[in-house]
């Protein structure tokens, strides 16, 4: 167990397995992808996982696992990288992105995958045509409120978030911080947010990025009205390499997270904690 501090309150991270153990092929491609995260479904789990080579022309694929997390399939879906799995309206997502050149610039893509009918939505962005990179970045958390999907882009050194309409894909920002250009820190993105009633906030886990090769856990609350956000100190795992907190769910009243563990450029897996507050 690991101790962290979540706004003045103890917590533990209990490490419970390691699960979707990857290794990386002669062809330098990954055997059954990288940073697969799940949320509980039907009698088991599902979820997303990137599939390919660690570059831009890698996919999403949608994962199935029983109680046990032992993975029974993998459906190759969309475009994508590093998508994030959450629950929205009882029904499983991800959020995911992808980078292409076109007319001599690279543009970003921002697309919400329904995991349960495999429907892919393009979001169309207020204000950002193109959704480049250096304006958006990638790391971003879905937060549900009321019945309804919020993205936060970003939490330092501003909060930055958008309504997204889930029929039409179209995004409005719902805080006055966007000005054109987001920036992008050392504090990025991990999970999605999720409600916490002991807190009053939601919760979840982000990753600092010292380099490419070393990304750590934090936690990370924000407040109901998206006003203040709260961000933690890294939490020591005994892990190396890239650590990235991917997804965040309830399950038997009980908070968990997986936080994939990636041994640069080779083999890793991700590890399923449950996040204890006192």
């Amino acid at each position: 167990m690991q101790c962290i501090l979540i706004q003045n309150m103890n917590s533990t991270l209990n490490h419970i397995k390691d699960f979707h153990q990857w290794s990386r092929l002669p062809n330098s491609y990954y055997d059954i992808g990288i940073f697969a995260n799940v949320v509980p479904y039907n009698d088991g789990y599902i979820g997303a996982v990137r599939l390919g080579n660690a570059s831009a022309n890698d996919q999403v694929g949608i994962v199935n696992y029983d109680n046990d997390l032992n993975l029974l399939n993998c459906t190759q879906i969309t475009a994508g990288e590093d998508p994030r799995t959450f629950i929205f309206n009882n029904i499983p997502y991800a959020l995911t992105w992808y980078g292409y050149y076109a007319s001599g610039q690279w543009v970003m893509r921002y697309k919400l995958i329904n995991l349960q009918t495999r429907a892919v939505l393009n979001l169309i962005i207020e204000d950002v045509p193109l959704s480049p990179l250096s304006v958006l970045g990638k790391n971003w958390m879905p937060l549900v409120k009321n019945g309804a999907l919020y993205i936060v882009v970003s939490i330092d050194p501003d909060i930055n978030v958008l309504y997204c309409d889930t029929t039409t894909g179209y995004c409005i920002w719902i805080t006055s911080n966007f000005t054109g250009n987001i920036p992008v820190t050392l504090n990025r993105g991990g999970t999605p947010f999720i409600w916490h009633n002991k807190l009053q906030k939601y919760i979840g886990l982000g990753h600092k990025s010292y380099d490419s090769s070393n990304h750590r856990p934090f936690p990370y609350t924000i407040t109901k009205d998206f006003t203040k956000v709260y961000i933690g100190e890294d939490v020591i795992t005994g892990n190396f390499g890239v650590e990235d907190p991917q997804s965040i769910f309830m399950q038997d009243n009980k908070l968990y997270c997986c936080i994939g563990n990636w041994h640069v450029p080779n083999e890793g897996s991700v590890g399923l904690y449950e996040i204890i507050i006192d």
